[in-house]
């Protein structure tokens, strides 16, 4: 309430209700993940509404009862809404494929060519899944791969750089291995968090970051990884941060339930929208907690049924995103050279 007050402020000649609406302001509900803060996107949504009558009485709703009035260019037909349709960080096989996680109307279409699937990859353990990453971003370095030196479809191509590589999890602690094992290989790392003191000798290094700290970030290449984290129960409250469908059938259908799978859903959008021209998302089987997010995604995992249940349209929009992606399962780390990109090969 108190931030559609100081919009209100903002908007308006001295707070008065009926005085002109002086106010710009774009935002995007499916990158709000900072429930965990107390944050949330109601405002937005109330305010996106293109009836004003409807916008009205969203808005009231918010409103408390001993609340000033708000300025009725925020809610009657002087509010213009313009939603923007053009896509310009990911390639269009990426932003197809994130587009079932969080489905927008008018859809978003992006202005670069097709591009690589996204890949989705389920490795046999933890250690199996470090190495994965650790040998993909080593292959992806050493093999002559091309990437355009600006814009997309630049004709001045350049070597692939560490700079242009992230790896990305929910949390720091989850990175200490994955930074371990791309030190072990010589390569260079820097956390996000970091980063505006990492120094110049950092400045060509693979980054590693959590979904909060690369948004509004980008990187040619993501790696989201630890899908498998394991995750508290409903009940447990948001002390720990992030739960990832690790749903009790009796709990599945409960508000604060579906507004975590809401908020899920919105963190994997987040982090797998970073990337520009290829993205990889994996996870452990043999983990401390069996139930698994991307097991989901590929529709296996013991919290499947009580999701399908419950909240059929999220398990959709999850297998949605898996029918556009390349599925592989990795059993040991003698299978990792069949996955490595092609000498060669232009991120264009």
């Amino acid at each position: 309430m108190q931030q559609l007050l100081l919009l209100g402020a903002l908007a308006t000649d001295g707070g008065r209700p009926d005085a002109p609406c002086q106010l710009s302001a774009i935002g995007d509900v499916d990158q709000a993940i900072y429930a965990f803060r107390g944050a949330s996107c109601a405002i937005m949504q109330a305010l996106r509404n293109t009836s004003a009558a409807a916008r009205c009485v969203a808005i009231e709703a918010l409103r408390l009862p001993d609340a000033p009035p708000l300025p009725l260019a925020l809610v009657d037909e002087r509010l213009k809404l313009t939603w923007l349709t053009e896509h310009h960080r990911s390639t269009s096989a990426i932003l197809r494929a994130c587009a079932h996680i969080r489905p927008k109307d008018p859809p978003l279409h992006s202005v670069h060519a097709e591009g690589l699937r996204p890949r989705l990859v389920r490795c046999a353990s933890t250690a199996v899944e470090v190495a994965y990453v650790a040998d993909q971003v080593e292959a992806w370095l050493s093999s002559h791969v091309t990437i355009g030196d600006g814009a997309f479809g630049s004709s001045h191509k350049r070597p692939l750089r560490c700079s242009d590589v992230a790896v990305v999890a929910f949390s720091h602690y989850e990175l200490d291995a994955f930074e371990k094992a791309l030190a072990g290989k010589g390569l260079k790392c820097r956390r996000r968090k970091d980063v505006t003191s990492a120094g110049a000798d950092c400045a060509d290094a693979v980054a590693l970051g959590t979904i909060h700290s690369v948004k509004g970030w980008e990187a040619s290449l993501i790696f989201l990884v630890g899908l498998h984290r394991p995750t508290a129960t409903i009940s447990a409250g948001r002390a720990h941060g992030w739960r990832k469908f690790s749903l009790k059938p009796e709990d599945a259908a409960t508000p604060e339930a579906i507004e975590e799978v809401q908020e899920q859903l919105r963190l994997l959008y987040v982090g797998a929208t970073r990337a520009r021209r290829f993205l990889s998302l994996s996870s452990a089987e043999k983990a401390a907690d069996e139930r698994k997010q991307l097991a989901l995604i590929q529709g296996g995992g013991d919290g499947t049924m009580a999701l399908a249940q419950s909240q059929p349209a999220a398990l959709q929009q999850l297998q949605g995103f898996a029918a556009e992606a390349e599925c592989h399962t990795v059993g040991s780390e003698s299978e990792l050279p069949a996955l490595r990109p092609a000498s060669g090969t232009q991120l264009d």
